[in-house]
């Protein structure tokens, strides 16, 4: 038994150690050099549909999509295609969300192959018209499951929206990616 709880207490480290051991500094040097050089050309791709207003708040919840849908949704596939989870985005939308644990509303632009995938931004809303928040909180959030559950939804956490997938029954296989998106 005590062996078992030694053996127990070990095994991450040896996993860390495994999984680390074998990196080449220099390949690393360069992944992270590759790594902003595609980042920025990312971000001048983007920056177009992306700088403006992207929807218009026309009352009584209904939210107007005013940006170029089509270049929004090939920006939110192209993500989903660098995250390894490919598939075709059909339906685009502006969506207020309120959080799980507080009484909080935040925007969300979300995309989805209403299949299993869906993928979301933070919107702000001023003045009736919504735009991508840019900066920390500039991160998609994709979620991959079944089809009649692993939605997003959101905690608010020392004053941060964090996104997060709701299984809703999707137990096996829900899963969530996040990527920078500025």
């Amino acid at each position: 038994m005590k062996k078992a709880t030694t053996l127990l207490k070990i095994l991450p480290l040896l996993l860390f150690a495994f999984f680390t051991g074998c990196t080449n500094e220099s390949d690393t040097t360069m992944n992270a050099e590759e790594s902003a050089v595609n980042n920025e050309s990312e971000i001048a791709y983007r920056g177009s549909v992306w700088d403006g207003d992207i929807g218009t708040d026309e009352g009584n919840g209904n939210y107007v999509i005013t940006a170029s849908p089509e270049l929004l949704l090939n920006d939110l596939n192209d993500i989903l295609d660098k995250e390894g989870n490919s598939t075709t985005l059909t339906s685009l939308a502006i969506v207020k969300k309120k959080a799980t644990n507080a009484i909080d509303y935040g925007y969300m632009l979300i995309a989805s192959d209403k299949y299993e995938t869906s993928i979301g931004v933070w919107l702000h809303l001023s003045q009736g018209k919504f735009s991508l928040i840019k900066g920390a909180a500039s991160i998609s959030t994709s979620c991959r499951g079944c089809a009649s559950g692993c939605n997003l939804e959101y905690l608010l956490i020392d004053g941060q929206r964090i996104a997060y997938c709701n299984e809703n029954g999707c137990y096996y296989n829900c899963t969530k990616t996040e990527s920078e998106f500025f």
